[in-house]
């Protein structure tokens, strides 16, 4: 995979090579970075984009992933002042299956230092899609605690719904800022529509505060 390098990549870079050296499964290896350009391995697997059932086996695999990258860099360089390196985007479309089974995340380019909190409760919003257009509460709080669980997560569950509300707080602004420099019509209805839909997230984030809160606090 040959792409362009940006502002960000030197960081990118230093952690691909981190992972590497720490034999770190589910990343793609950095080959080479010349002339502007980055070269890197490809993770051979499909890409779901559609929306999709993720099953138990699955998202227990996503919170041992998220688990092993904020250990490998826990407490390093690279996470300087935070408690780890964070990914940033672990979602669905970044997850590689194969036959089914978690291969690994690619897209890096929003990894940063930060809280072990902020990058799982990203996680957990993005697969198990937390709000009303899920019409299962139940089920998103099992597969809540089962991503947790999974992670071994312990922090509480107020400081996860804190992290939760920071992250989509910074994506909704982020929504907004796309929505103000919007080109033409169509785009600005996608990023209206996309703004909407994370506002009635976060609000019924609130609404189910004390359950949410009980599926973490393992």
């Amino acid at each position: 995979v040959r792409r362009s390098i940006g502002s960000h990549s030197a960081f990118v870079h230093a952690l691909l090579r981190l992972l590497e050296e720490r034999d770190f499964a589910g990343a793609p290896r950095l080959l080479a970075a010349s002339g502007g350009y980055e070269t890197l391995s490809f993770l051979d697997g499909e890409v779901p984009h559609a929306p999709r059932a993720w099953t138990r086996p699955q998202l227990r695999a996503v919170g041992a992933w998220l688990r092993s990258l904020h250990d490998v860099t826990a407490g390093g360089a690279l996470a300087g002042a935070g408690e780890c390196v964070c990914h940033g985007d672990v979602a669905p479309w970044n997850a590689v299956l194969r036959e089914g089974k978690l291969v690994g995340f690619i897209d890096f380019d929003d990894a940063h230092p930060g809280t072990r909190a902020d990058d799982l409760a990203y996680a957990a919003w993005c697969f198990l899609d937390l709000g009303d257009e899920t019409p299962v509460l139940a089920w998103q709080l099992r597969s809540l605690r089962l991503i947790c669980e999974a992670y071994g997560y312990s922090g509480g569950g107020s400081i996860f719904l804190e992290a939760l509300e920071r992250q989509q707080s910074k994506i909704l602004d982020r929504r907004i800022r796309l929505a103000s420099c919007a080109e033409d019509e169509i785009e600005l209805k996608l990023e209206s529509t996309r703004i909407h839909r994370i506002r009635r997230q976060i609000r019924w984030c609130k609404q189910h505060y004390v359950e949410l809160a009980a599926a973490v606090s393992l």
